[in-house]
């Protein structure tokens, strides 16, 4: 029986482990939401450090010399994923001040990218599911 499950989960691994991520170009060509591969900005956010996990958290921060408040943000997924997009407002940010915005618990499977966004600014990565764990590779 253990060796039937090893089995499984090696043949899963594999298949799942072939399907490939997506290249920058690739995905302007078929991105369904309008996101770029590259950073978009409106020179008052800026969105870093978007890491995974069993959920997706990435920095927003403001660049202004000046308070900027009610930031819509959200952090969606396409591929394989059952689970994880979220929304939210920033309330307040001050000058230079920066915050962690973070998806609910991601749960699927396989390749992928996402999109975080955050006023008028987005940044897109690709990433890995497998299962609960979400690793994010940074263009």
């Amino acid at each position: 029986m253990k060796k039937k499950l090893v089995g499984i989960f090696v043949c899963m691994l594999l298949l799942v482990t072939a399907l490939p991520v997506m290249t920058s170009e690739e995905r302007n060509a078929v991105c369904p939401m309008g996101c770029s591969s590259t950073e978009t900005t409106n020179d008052a956010i800026q969105i870093g450090g978007i890491r995974g996990g069993m959920r997706v958290s990435a920095v927003v921060r403001n660049t202004l010399s000046i308070p900027i408040g009610d930031v819509e943000w959200k952090i969606e997924f396409e591929g394989l994923i059952f689970s994880g997009s979220a929304t939210g407002t920033i309330e307040s940010l001050e000058p230079d001040e920066q915050t962690i915005i973070h998806s609910s618990i991601v749960f699927g499977f396989g390749s992928g990218w996402l999109r975080v966004t955050a006023g008028d600014t987005d940044k897109a990565a690709n990433f890995f599911a497998f299962g609960m764990m979400i690793f994010v590779f940074p263009n």
